[in-house]
Protein backbone atom coordinates (compact mmCIF):
# COMPACT_ATOMS: atom_id res chain seq x y z
CA UNK A 1 0.00 0.00 0.00
CA UNK A 2 1.87 3.40 -0.79
CA UNK A 3 1.64 6.11 2.47
CA UNK A 4 0.43 9.03 2.42
CA UNK A 5 2.06 12.26 3.03
CA UNK A 6 2.18 13.86 6.48
CA UNK A 7 0.02 16.93 5.29
CA UNK A 8 -2.88 14.59 5.74
CA UNK A 9 -4.93 15.10 9.31
CA UNK A 10 -4.99 12.86 11.59
CA UNK A 11 -7.92 10.99 10.76
CA UNK A 12 -7.16 10.15 7.76
CA UNK A 13 -3.98 8.07 8.39
CA UNK A 14 -4.47 4.86 6.67
CA UNK A 15 -3.31 1.83 8.66
CA UNK A 16 -1.00 -0.61 6.82
CA UNK A 17 -0.17 -3.28 9.64
CA UNK A 18 -3.01 -5.68 9.47
CA UNK A 19 -2.81 -6.49 12.99
CA UNK A 20 -2.67 -3.51 14.45
CA UNK A 21 -5.95 -2.19 11.89
CA UNK A 22 -7.53 -4.84 13.25
CA UNK A 23 -6.60 -4.16 16.72
CA UNK A 24 -7.54 -0.80 16.96
CA UNK A 25 -9.99 1.22 18.85
CA UNK A 26 -9.92 4.32 16.74
CA UNK A 27 -12.69 3.82 15.11
CA UNK A 28 -14.91 3.55 18.79
CA UNK A 29 -13.27 6.39 19.32
CA UNK A 30 -14.61 8.61 16.30
CA UNK A 31 -17.93 7.16 16.98
CA UNK A 32 -18.52 7.95 20.21
CA UNK A 33 -16.92 11.61 19.26
CA UNK A 34 -19.40 11.88 16.27
CA UNK A 35 -22.35 10.77 18.50
CA UNK A 36 -21.57 13.16 21.41
CA UNK A 37 -21.15 15.68 19.39
CA UNK A 38 -24.83 15.09 17.57
CA UNK A 39 -26.20 14.75 20.98
CA UNK A 40 -24.96 17.83 23.08
CA UNK A 41 -23.42 20.36 20.48
CA UNK A 42 -24.25 19.94 16.99
CA UNK A 43 -22.00 18.78 13.91
CA UNK A 44 -19.95 22.23 13.42
CA UNK A 45 -19.79 22.65 9.29
CA UNK A 46 -16.54 22.16 7.93
CA UNK A 47 -15.32 25.38 5.19
CA UNK A 48 -16.21 23.76 2.14
CA UNK A 49 -14.06 26.61 0.28
CA UNK A 50 -12.25 25.03 -2.42
CA UNK A 51 -13.68 21.77 -1.26
CA UNK A 52 -14.75 19.41 -4.43
CA UNK A 53 -18.52 19.07 -5.15
CA UNK A 54 -19.68 15.36 -3.94
CA UNK A 55 -22.91 13.84 -5.20
CA UNK A 56 -24.91 11.08 -3.72
CA UNK A 57 -26.80 8.40 -5.85
CA UNK A 58 -29.42 6.66 -3.67
CA UNK A 59 -31.40 3.89 -5.54
CA UNK A 60 -34.93 2.89 -3.81
CA UNK A 61 -37.69 0.60 -4.42
CA UNK A 62 -40.80 0.07 -2.63
CA UNK A 63 -39.17 0.39 0.51
CA UNK A 64 -40.39 4.36 1.41
CA UNK A 65 -39.49 4.21 5.11
CA UNK A 66 -36.35 3.26 4.51
CA UNK A 67 -35.59 5.56 2.31
CA UNK A 68 -36.49 8.08 4.89
CA UNK A 69 -34.19 7.17 7.01
CA UNK A 70 -31.39 6.94 4.36
CA UNK A 71 -32.30 10.62 3.20
CA UNK A 72 -32.44 11.68 6.74
CA UNK A 73 -28.88 10.73 7.42
CA UNK A 74 -27.76 12.42 4.46
CA UNK A 75 -29.30 15.75 5.36
CA UNK A 76 -27.27 14.87 9.33
CA UNK A 77 -23.89 15.48 7.13
CA UNK A 78 -21.51 17.99 8.99
CA UNK A 79 -20.73 18.36 5.40
CA UNK A 80 -23.83 17.67 3.10
CA UNK A 81 -23.61 16.66 -0.72
CA UNK A 82 -24.04 19.52 -3.51
CA UNK A 83 -26.04 17.31 -5.11
CA UNK A 84 -28.38 14.14 -4.01
CA UNK A 85 -30.17 11.58 -6.97
CA UNK A 86 -32.55 9.27 -5.85
CA UNK A 87 -33.71 6.81 -8.43
CA UNK A 88 -36.98 4.99 -7.98
CA UNK A 89 -36.97 1.52 -9.58
CA UNK A 90 -40.64 0.96 -7.82
CA UNK A 91 -44.14 1.17 -8.16
CA UNK A 92 -44.71 3.18 -5.04
CA UNK A 93 -44.47 6.99 -5.33
CA UNK A 94 -42.07 8.79 -2.90
CA UNK A 95 -42.16 12.15 -4.66
CA UNK A 96 -43.80 13.43 -1.28
CA UNK A 97 -40.68 12.10 0.33
CA UNK A 98 -37.97 13.56 -2.13
CA UNK A 99 -40.23 16.70 -1.76
CA UNK A 100 -40.02 16.93 2.23
CA UNK A 101 -36.10 17.01 1.91
CA UNK A 102 -35.63 19.67 -0.44
CA UNK A 103 -35.21 22.42 1.85
CA UNK A 104 -32.15 20.54 3.46
CA UNK A 105 -30.81 18.90 0.50
CA UNK A 106 -30.05 19.59 -3.28
CA UNK A 107 -32.50 17.13 -4.39
CA UNK A 108 -33.29 15.18 -7.36
CA UNK A 109 -35.98 12.68 -8.22
CA UNK A 110 -35.61 10.27 -11.54
CA UNK A 111 -36.97 7.36 -12.50
CA UNK A 112 -36.37 4.23 -14.71
CA UNK A 113 -38.14 3.43 -17.30
CA UNK A 114 -39.54 0.25 -16.19
CA UNK A 115 -40.08 -0.60 -12.56
CA UNK A 116 -38.09 -3.49 -11.22
CA UNK A 117 -35.30 -2.77 -13.49
CA UNK A 118 -32.08 -3.16 -11.48
CA UNK A 119 -30.49 -2.04 -8.89
CA UNK A 120 -27.37 -1.34 -11.74
CA UNK A 121 -29.86 0.22 -14.05
CA UNK A 122 -30.90 2.77 -11.34
CA UNK A 123 -27.78 3.62 -10.28
CA UNK A 124 -26.60 4.30 -13.25
CA UNK A 125 -29.37 6.38 -14.06
CA UNK A 126 -28.27 8.53 -11.07
CA UNK A 127 -24.39 8.35 -12.48
CA UNK A 128 -25.73 10.06 -15.51
CA UNK A 129 -27.92 12.55 -14.07
CA UNK A 130 -24.59 13.86 -11.21
CA UNK A 131 -22.14 16.78 -12.75
CA UNK A 132 -20.12 16.47 -9.51
CA UNK A 133 -16.07 15.51 -9.69
CA UNK A 134 -16.65 13.35 -6.66
CA UNK A 135 -19.50 10.16 -6.16
CA UNK A 136 -20.81 8.31 -3.11
CA UNK A 137 -23.52 5.40 -3.05
CA UNK A 138 -26.29 4.80 -0.03
CA UNK A 139 -28.79 2.22 -0.45
CA UNK A 140 -32.14 2.79 1.02
CA UNK A 141 -31.28 0.59 4.11
CA UNK A 142 -28.47 1.55 5.14
CA UNK A 143 -27.03 4.73 6.75
CA UNK A 144 -24.76 7.25 6.42
CA UNK A 145 -22.15 8.14 9.09
CA UNK A 146 -22.81 11.86 9.86
CA UNK A 147 -18.93 12.66 9.39
CA UNK A 148 -18.67 11.01 6.45
CA UNK A 149 -18.51 13.31 3.53
CA UNK A 150 -16.89 15.87 4.97
CA UNK A 151 -13.70 13.68 6.10
CA UNK A 152 -14.05 11.89 2.80
CA UNK A 153 -13.91 14.75 0.48
CA UNK A 154 -11.06 16.40 2.77
CA UNK A 155 -9.14 12.98 1.50
CA UNK A 156 -9.63 12.72 -1.53
CA UNK A 157 -9.04 16.79 -1.87
CA UNK A 158 -5.45 16.16 0.16
CA UNK A 159 -4.39 13.56 -2.55
CA UNK A 160 -4.86 13.53 -6.26
CA UNK A 161 -2.89 10.06 -6.86
CA UNK A 162 -6.19 8.27 -5.17
CA UNK A 163 -9.04 7.98 -6.66
CA UNK A 164 -11.14 5.79 -4.69
CA UNK A 165 -11.27 5.57 -0.86
CA UNK A 166 -13.51 2.82 1.29
CA UNK A 167 -14.08 3.43 5.28
CA UNK A 168 -14.97 1.68 7.66
CA UNK A 169 -19.00 0.36 8.04
CA UNK A 170 -20.75 -0.26 11.31
CA UNK A 171 -22.72 -3.71 10.52
CA UNK A 172 -25.54 -4.56 12.86
CA UNK A 173 -25.01 -7.92 12.39
CA UNK A 174 -22.07 -9.59 10.66
CA UNK A 175 -22.19 -13.50 10.23
CA UNK A 176 -18.44 -13.42 8.19
CA UNK A 177 -15.70 -14.59 9.66
CA UNK A 178 -14.95 -11.23 11.03
CA UNK A 179 -16.73 -11.25 13.78
CA UNK A 180 -16.11 -7.27 14.75
CA UNK A 181 -18.12 -4.13 14.87
CA UNK A 182 -16.19 -1.87 12.78
CA UNK A 183 -15.82 -3.84 9.77
CA UNK A 184 -12.46 -2.50 7.71
CA UNK A 185 -10.43 -5.03 5.73
CA UNK A 186 -6.68 -3.58 4.42
CA UNK A 187 -6.75 -3.29 0.68
CA UNK A 188 -5.66 -6.29 -0.62
CA UNK A 189 -5.92 -6.29 -4.31
CA UNK A 190 -5.68 -10.49 -4.91
CA UNK A 191 -8.22 -10.94 -2.09
CA UNK A 192 -10.15 -8.48 -3.61
CA UNK A 193 -10.43 -10.61 -7.09
CA UNK A 194 -11.57 -13.84 -4.97
CA UNK A 195 -14.21 -12.27 -3.45
CA UNK A 196 -15.39 -8.67 -2.36
CA UNK A 197 -15.10 -7.42 0.78
CA UNK A 198 -16.00 -3.64 0.30
CA UNK A 199 -19.66 -2.69 0.38
CA UNK A 200 -20.78 -0.43 -2.14
CA UNK A 201 -21.79 2.20 0.86
CA UNK A 202 -18.21 2.43 2.15
CA UNK A 203 -16.89 3.76 -1.02
CA UNK A 204 -16.12 7.72 -2.69
CA UNK A 205 -14.49 7.94 -5.80
CA UNK A 206 -13.67 10.23 -8.21
CA UNK A 207 -16.31 10.45 -11.27
CA UNK A 208 -15.76 8.16 -14.23
CA UNK A 209 -16.93 6.72 -17.18
CA UNK A 210 -17.47 3.52 -15.69
CA UNK A 211 -20.81 2.16 -14.82
CA UNK A 212 -22.83 -0.82 -14.06
CA UNK A 213 -23.40 -3.63 -15.31
CA UNK A 214 -26.77 -4.44 -16.19
CA UNK A 215 -26.61 -8.20 -17.56
CA UNK A 216 -25.36 -8.77 -14.17
CA UNK A 217 -27.97 -9.82 -11.92
CA UNK A 218 -25.96 -10.26 -8.12
CA UNK A 219 -22.40 -9.10 -7.19
CA UNK A 220 -22.66 -6.18 -9.38
CA UNK A 221 -20.96 -4.08 -6.42
CA UNK A 222 -17.99 -6.20 -6.79
CA UNK A 223 -17.60 -6.13 -10.81
CA UNK A 224 -17.98 -2.36 -10.74
CA UNK A 225 -15.16 -1.97 -7.81
CA UNK A 226 -12.87 -3.94 -10.21
CA UNK A 227 -13.37 -2.48 -13.43
CA UNK A 228 -12.89 1.45 -10.99
CA UNK A 229 -9.39 0.07 -9.66
CA UNK A 230 -8.53 -1.40 -13.63
CA UNK A 231 -5.18 -2.60 -13.18
CA UNK A 232 -3.93 0.37 -10.96
CA UNK A 233 -4.96 -1.10 -7.49
CA UNK A 234 -2.86 1.86 -6.10
CA UNK A 235 -5.72 4.03 -6.75
CA UNK A 236 -7.54 2.76 -4.04
CA UNK A 237 -6.95 2.97 -0.08
CA UNK A 238 -8.95 2.27 2.96
CA UNK A 239 -9.00 5.41 5.18
CA UNK A 240 -9.59 5.77 8.93
CA UNK A 241 -13.05 7.25 8.88
CA UNK A 242 -16.49 5.82 9.19
CA UNK A 243 -18.41 5.57 6.43
CA UNK A 244 -22.16 4.02 6.53
CA UNK A 245 -24.40 1.63 9.05
CA UNK A 246 -24.72 -1.39 6.81
CA UNK A 247 -28.28 -3.15 7.98
CA UNK A 248 -27.36 -6.63 7.81
CA UNK A 249 -30.08 -8.29 9.16
CA UNK A 250 -33.20 -6.49 6.91
CA UNK A 251 -35.84 -9.48 5.44
CA UNK A 252 -34.94 -7.53 1.88
CA UNK A 253 -31.52 -7.27 1.23
CA UNK A 254 -30.60 -5.73 -2.01
CA UNK A 255 -27.26 -7.65 -2.02
CA UNK A 256 -27.19 -11.12 -1.81
CA UNK A 257 -23.54 -12.06 -0.05
CA UNK A 258 -24.50 -15.55 0.99
CA UNK A 259 -24.10 -17.20 -2.43
CA UNK A 260 -20.73 -18.37 -4.01
CA UNK A 261 -19.17 -15.94 -6.81
CA UNK A 262 -20.14 -16.57 -10.17
CA UNK A 263 -18.31 -13.33 -11.99
CA UNK A 264 -15.34 -15.01 -13.30
CA UNK A 265 -16.90 -15.70 -16.54
CA UNK A 266 -17.98 -12.09 -16.96
CA UNK A 267 -15.23 -10.23 -15.82
CA UNK A 268 -12.48 -12.26 -17.37
CA UNK A 269 -11.87 -9.97 -20.49
CA UNK A 270 -11.90 -7.03 -18.97
CA UNK A 271 -8.68 -5.13 -17.89
CA UNK A 272 -6.98 -5.89 -14.30
CA UNK A 273 -9.60 -8.84 -13.49
CA UNK A 274 -8.03 -10.88 -16.13
CA UNK A 275 -5.29 -12.44 -13.68
CA UNK A 276 -8.30 -13.30 -11.42
CA UNK A 277 -9.36 -16.66 -13.09
CA UNK A 278 -8.03 -19.54 -11.62
CA UNK A 279 -5.27 -21.20 -13.19
CA UNK A 280 -6.27 -24.61 -15.12
CA UNK A 281 -6.40 -27.62 -12.81
CA UNK A 282 -6.96 -25.65 -9.87
CA UNK A 283 -9.83 -25.11 -7.02
CA UNK A 284 -11.22 -22.70 -4.52
CA UNK A 285 -11.85 -24.13 -1.00
CA UNK A 286 -15.16 -22.58 0.63
CA UNK A 287 -14.55 -23.63 3.66
CA UNK A 288 -10.73 -22.13 4.39
CA UNK A 289 -10.33 -20.79 1.22
CA UNK A 290 -7.45 -22.60 -0.39
CA UNK A 291 -6.39 -22.13 -3.59
CA UNK A 292 -4.91 -24.58 -5.46
CA UNK A 293 -4.71 -28.05 -6.70
CA UNK A 294 -6.92 -30.64 -4.39
CA UNK A 295 -5.58 -33.56 -3.17
CA UNK A 296 -6.98 -37.05 -4.11
CA UNK A 297 -9.46 -38.77 -2.18
CA UNK A 298 -9.53 -42.33 0.06
CA UNK A 299 -10.98 -44.28 -3.29
CA UNK A 300 -8.71 -42.55 -5.30
CA UNK A 301 -11.03 -40.40 -6.83
CA UNK A 302 -8.84 -37.26 -8.28
CA UNK A 303 -9.29 -33.51 -6.84
CA UNK A 304 -11.39 -34.70 -3.83
CA UNK A 305 -9.47 -33.49 -0.77
CA UNK A 306 -8.59 -29.48 0.43
CA UNK A 307 -4.95 -29.71 1.49
CA UNK A 308 -5.41 -26.98 3.80
CA UNK A 309 -8.49 -28.43 5.57
CA UNK A 310 -9.20 -31.84 4.71
CA UNK A 311 -12.90 -30.74 3.09
CA UNK A 312 -14.59 -33.11 0.60
CA UNK A 313 -17.35 -32.08 -2.15
CA UNK A 314 -19.93 -32.36 0.67
CA UNK A 315 -18.32 -30.44 3.19
CA UNK A 316 -17.63 -27.73 0.63
CA UNK A 317 -21.43 -27.82 -1.03
CA UNK A 318 -22.81 -27.42 2.86
CA UNK A 319 -20.45 -24.12 3.10
CA UNK A 320 -21.37 -22.67 0.39
CA UNK A 321 -24.90 -22.70 1.48
CA UNK A 322 -23.78 -22.02 5.14
CA UNK A 323 -24.95 -18.47 5.45
CA UNK A 324 -28.51 -19.06 3.83
CA UNK A 325 -29.30 -21.78 6.19
CA UNK A 326 -28.34 -19.72 8.84
CA UNK A 327 -30.23 -16.45 7.45
CA UNK A 328 -33.22 -18.29 6.67
CA UNK A 329 -33.62 -20.93 10.08
CA UNK A 330 -32.69 -19.21 12.83
CA UNK A 331 -35.34 -16.55 12.77
CA UNK A 332 -37.59 -19.58 12.74
CA UNK A 333 -36.50 -21.28 15.92
CA UNK A 334 -34.85 -18.28 18.61
CA UNK A 335 -32.24 -15.68 18.99
CA UNK A 336 -29.00 -16.09 17.35
CA UNK A 337 -26.88 -16.09 20.16
CA UNK A 338 -29.03 -19.05 21.33
CA UNK A 339 -29.33 -20.70 18.23
CA UNK A 340 -27.94 -24.59 18.53
CA UNK A 341 -26.48 -26.34 15.96
CA UNK A 342 -26.00 -30.34 16.68
CA UNK A 343 -23.01 -32.42 14.83
CA UNK A 344 -22.91 -35.96 14.66
CA UNK A 345 -19.46 -36.82 13.83
CA UNK A 346 -17.97 -33.63 13.78
CA UNK A 347 -14.91 -33.01 11.47
CA UNK A 348 -12.45 -30.10 11.10
CA UNK A 349 -14.09 -29.25 7.42
CA UNK A 350 -17.56 -27.98 9.19
CA UNK A 351 -15.84 -25.42 11.58
CA UNK A 352 -16.76 -22.87 9.51
CA UNK A 353 -20.12 -23.92 9.23
CA UNK A 354 -20.57 -24.43 13.26
CA UNK A 355 -19.35 -21.02 13.95
CA UNK A 356 -22.65 -19.62 12.32
CA UNK A 357 -24.55 -20.76 15.44
CA UNK A 358 -24.51 -19.39 18.99
CA UNK A 359 -24.59 -22.89 20.37
CA UNK A 360 -22.62 -25.98 18.79
CA UNK A 361 -22.20 -29.35 20.29
CA UNK A 362 -21.06 -32.53 19.11
CA UNK A 363 -22.08 -36.27 19.64
CA UNK A 364 -20.21 -38.84 18.12
CA UNK A 365 -23.50 -41.49 17.89
CA UNK A 366 -26.69 -40.73 15.58
CA UNK A 367 -28.42 -43.35 17.40
CA UNK A 368 -27.83 -42.70 20.94
CA UNK A 369 -27.96 -38.82 20.83
CA UNK A 370 -27.59 -37.64 24.21
CA UNK A 371 -29.70 -34.95 24.54
CA UNK A 372 -33.42 -34.30 25.62
CA UNK A 373 -36.81 -33.69 22.85
CA UNK A 374 -36.82 -30.41 20.65
CA UNK A 375 -33.30 -28.98 21.23
CA UNK A 376 -31.92 -28.95 17.78
CA UNK A 377 -31.97 -25.74 15.70
CA UNK A 378 -30.32 -27.29 13.36
CA UNK A 379 -28.82 -30.88 13.13
CA UNK A 380 -26.08 -32.03 10.56
CA UNK A 381 -24.67 -35.59 9.96
CA UNK A 382 -22.90 -35.54 6.63
CA UNK A 383 -20.11 -38.17 8.40
CA UNK A 384 -21.87 -40.41 10.63
CA UNK A 385 -21.62 -44.19 9.74
CA UNK A 386 -23.79 -45.90 11.61
CA UNK A 387 -23.92 -49.92 11.23
CA UNK A 388 -27.00 -51.64 9.37
CA UNK A 389 -29.80 -52.65 10.62
CA UNK A 390 -29.76 -49.50 13.19
CA UNK A 391 -30.77 -46.82 10.46
CA UNK A 392 -34.58 -46.88 11.61
CA UNK A 393 -33.46 -45.80 15.04
CA UNK A 394 -31.39 -43.07 13.94
CA UNK A 395 -33.63 -41.40 11.69
CA UNK A 396 -36.04 -41.70 14.68
CA UNK A 397 -33.94 -39.83 16.95
CA UNK A 398 -33.38 -37.18 14.61
CA UNK A 399 -37.12 -36.79 14.42
CA UNK A 400 -36.76 -36.86 18.47
CA UNK A 401 -34.17 -34.01 18.85
CA UNK A 402 -34.99 -31.54 16.03
CA UNK A 403 -36.87 -28.23 17.47
CA UNK A 404 -40.55 -28.20 15.61
CA UNK A 405 -38.87 -25.86 12.82
CA UNK A 406 -35.92 -27.23 13.17
CA UNK A 407 -33.40 -28.04 9.99
CA UNK A 408 -31.95 -31.59 9.99
CA UNK A 409 -29.25 -31.21 7.14
CA UNK A 410 -28.17 -35.16 6.02
CA UNK A 411 -26.33 -37.00 3.64
CA UNK A 412 -28.24 -38.46 0.62
CA UNK A 413 -26.24 -41.59 1.02
CA UNK A 414 -27.06 -41.87 4.57
CA UNK A 415 -26.66 -45.72 5.78
CA UNK A 416 -29.36 -48.02 5.25
CA UNK A 417 -30.49 -46.17 2.53
CA UNK A 418 -30.88 -47.15 -1.20
CA UNK A 419 -29.64 -43.14 -1.88
CA UNK A 420 -26.15 -43.28 -2.90
CA UNK A 421 -25.82 -39.75 -4.06
CA UNK A 422 -25.42 -39.92 -8.18
CA UNK A 423 -27.75 -41.23 -10.12
CA UNK A 424 -30.51 -42.60 -7.67
CA UNK A 425 -33.54 -41.41 -6.84
CA UNK A 426 -33.32 -42.11 -2.42
CA UNK A 427 -37.13 -42.64 -2.36
CA UNK A 428 -35.88 -45.68 0.07
CA UNK A 429 -34.17 -43.03 2.30
CA UNK A 430 -37.13 -40.35 1.95
CA UNK A 431 -39.70 -43.21 2.51
CA UNK A 432 -38.00 -44.07 6.04
CA UNK A 433 -37.52 -40.17 6.95
CA UNK A 434 -41.31 -39.99 6.40
CA UNK A 435 -41.72 -42.93 8.86
CA UNK A 436 -40.43 -40.96 11.33
CA UNK A 437 -42.59 -38.85 11.21
CA UNK A 438 -40.11 -36.40 9.25
CA UNK A 439 -40.37 -34.35 5.71
CA UNK A 440 -37.34 -34.46 3.34
CA UNK A 441 -36.31 -33.19 0.11
CA UNK A 442 -32.56 -33.74 -1.49
CA UNK A 443 -30.14 -30.48 -3.22
CA UNK A 444 -27.61 -31.11 -5.49
CA UNK A 445 -25.46 -28.76 -6.76
CA UNK A 446 -26.38 -29.24 -10.02
CA UNK A 447 -29.81 -28.01 -8.86
CA UNK A 448 -28.75 -24.99 -6.88
CA UNK A 449 -25.29 -23.95 -8.95
CA UNK A 450 -23.84 -22.55 -11.65
CA UNK A 451 -22.18 -25.11 -13.72
CA UNK A 452 -18.88 -22.72 -12.82
CA UNK A 453 -19.32 -22.84 -8.89
CA UNK A 454 -20.17 -26.33 -9.42
CA UNK A 455 -16.14 -26.90 -11.07
CA UNK A 456 -15.06 -23.68 -9.16
CA UNK A 457 -15.34 -25.25 -5.77
CA UNK A 458 -14.74 -28.87 -7.16
CA UNK A 459 -18.14 -30.17 -6.37
CA UNK A 460 -19.50 -33.19 -7.65
CA UNK A 461 -22.48 -31.73 -9.33
CA UNK A 462 -25.23 -34.88 -8.24
CA UNK A 463 -23.93 -35.25 -4.70
CA UNK A 464 -27.02 -34.40 -2.72
CA UNK A 465 -27.57 -33.23 0.53
CA UNK A 466 -31.13 -33.75 1.85
CA UNK A 467 -32.83 -30.93 3.98
CA UNK A 468 -35.56 -32.25 6.92
CA UNK A 469 -38.10 -31.21 8.90
CA UNK A 470 -41.10 -32.29 11.13
CA UNK A 471 -44.30 -33.33 9.56
CA UNK A 472 -46.21 -32.13 12.21
CA UNK A 473 -45.35 -28.38 11.86
CA UNK A 474 -46.63 -26.46 9.13
CA UNK A 475 -44.83 -23.38 9.53
CA UNK A 476 -41.42 -25.83 8.92
CA UNK A 477 -42.79 -27.42 6.13
CA UNK A 478 -43.98 -24.16 4.11
CA UNK A 479 -40.05 -22.58 5.21
CA UNK A 480 -38.72 -26.00 3.79
CA UNK A 481 -40.55 -25.52 0.85
CA UNK A 482 -39.89 -21.91 0.40
CA UNK A 483 -35.96 -22.64 1.15
CA UNK A 484 -35.36 -25.28 -1.38
CA UNK A 485 -37.19 -23.77 -3.95
CA UNK A 486 -34.71 -20.64 -3.76
CA UNK A 487 -31.68 -22.94 -3.62
CA UNK A 488 -33.12 -24.41 -6.89
CA UNK A 489 -33.17 -21.16 -8.49
CA UNK A 490 -29.84 -20.58 -7.73
CA UNK A 491 -30.92 -18.72 -4.06
CA UNK A 492 -33.66 -16.33 -5.21
CA UNK A 493 -31.36 -14.59 -7.46
CA UNK A 494 -32.77 -15.04 -10.78
CA UNK A 495 -35.22 -12.37 -10.11
CA UNK A 496 -34.32 -10.62 -6.99
CA UNK A 497 -36.25 -7.48 -5.59
CA UNK A 498 -32.98 -5.01 -5.92
CA UNK A 499 -33.10 -1.18 -4.99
Amino acid sequence: MRPVGRKLARPFRIYSDVKRLEASEKFNRLALHDISSMLFGGLEAPDRAGQSPVGVVIPTCDRPENLKRALASVAAQSRRPDKVVVVNDGQESIKDIVEEFSNRLAIALLHTEHPYSGASTARNLGLDALDTPLVSFLDDDNLMWPRWIERAVAFLDSDPKVDIIYGAQLRDVEFSSTAKNWFLVPFDFERLKRGNYVDLNQIMHRASAIRFDPALKRLIDWDYVLRLIGSSPDRIVPVDAISSVYSAAHSNRISLGYWPPDLERNIAEREGAARSLRRPGSYVCSCCRFVGKFADGPDGRPNVACPGCRAIERDRFLQLMGSFVRKVWVPQTRPPERATLIEVVPSHATLGFRHLFGISKSVASLTDLPMSSDDADVLLALHANEPIPEDRKAVAEIARVLAPTGLAILRASMPGSDMAGAGHDGNDFLARLNEAGLTGVAVSPRDSMLPESIDKYGLLPDQALVFAVRSDNARAKACLDGFVSSLRRGNSISRPRQA
